[in-house]
């Protein structure tokens, strides 16, 4: 796992993504520059998504269950290698609250889903006055095709630069 720092008010503290085969296991932990308040209620809001990322076309609820998860499309426009290849993922998830609204858990729901299963867990924690760290843990295993040329090295080298860029933009969200 490496323990980096990026410019700006990110701090990067640990990001590792391994991976085998299809399967790929995420672990993010950054300190934000914001208020874990307000950071759990972009984050919890699943319509403010698509302003996290430039990847993300769409988030929508798809259905509320009495448990009170709500499973949530994420529509995902991804490109590599200086957009020479872009595919259209969908991502259908059951999303869970915990902690106050500090910790969301997620499950793939593959048989709606471009990903044959998955897991996500987010968690965020107070670090001080306007400083929040946000954990990120998955397990993805990807089901579509991966051109050969694209391969576990760009598949990591994305995951990374969308991670941090996420990150960067719930700072200046949180900061609006």
């Amino acid at each position: 796992m490496s323990s980096f720092s990026q410019a700006g008010a990110v701090n990067v503290v640990a990001l590792d993504i391994q991976n085998s085969g299809d399967s790929y296991s995420v672990v993010f932990e950054v300190i934000v520059a914001a208020d874990a308040e307000k950071a759990r209620d972009i984050l919890a809001n699943y319509v403010n998504w698509p302003r996290l990322s430039d990847t993300i076309i769409e988030s929508q609820s798809i259905q509320s269950f009495p448990s009170g998860a709500v499973r949530i499309g994420v529509t995902f426009r991804a490109c590599v290698v200086a957009g020479f290849f872009c595919k259209v993922i969908r991502q259908v998830k059951n999303l869970e609250t915990a902690d106050g609204g500090y910790s969301f858990a997620s499950t793939l729901v593959p048989e709606r889903s471009d990903f044959a299963g998955g897991n996500e867990r987010w968690q965020i924690k107070r670090e001080g006055i306007n400083r929040t760290r946000l954990r990120y843990d998955a397990t993805l295993l990807v089901g579509f095709s991966v051109p050969a040329f694209v391969g576990p090295w760009v598949m990591k080298r994305v995951f990374r630069r969308e991670l941090i860029e996420s990150a960067r933009k719930l700072e200046e969200l949180v900061a609006q």
